[in-house]
């Protein structure tokens, strides 16, 4: 996983970018919560806009957001695997409706 380090325009440290293609809203949560000391003050939830998870660490808070709230998969793991799944159902029925449009026709063109 690749995490880029943002900083603002006077160079100074703002915060971590991931790709979100890789790991869910409730795999961040899940990574953030197995480091020491580490307290989760707000969980993913399906509603969640940009701010997604909040969490405490040696006595300074943190947010978990999605700039924007753009992304098409809510709902966590479960929400992200469904995503891709039909995302597979419907890309696999269109190649076969193509590769079954392009056999047929060229029986039917060729008999």
């Amino acid at each position: 996983m690749k995490i880029n380090r943002l900083q603002n325009d006077q160079g100074e440290f703002r915060c971590f970018e991931i790709d979100n293609a890789i790991i869910s809203r409730n795999g961040i949560d899940k990574v953030v919560a197995q480091v020491i000391d580490v307290k989760i003050t707000h969980f993913p939830k399906f509603y969640d806009d940009e701010v997604f998870c909040g969490f405490e660490l040696n006595g300074h808070k943190f947010e978990i957001s999605e700039p924007y709230g753009d992304s098409p998969i809510k709902g966590g793991d479960v929400g992200q695997r469904l995503f891709f799944f039909m995302n597979w159902v419907i890309g696999t029925a269109i190649w076969i409706g193509i590769g079954s449009a392009a056999f047929w026709g060229y029986n039917c063109a060729f008999s």
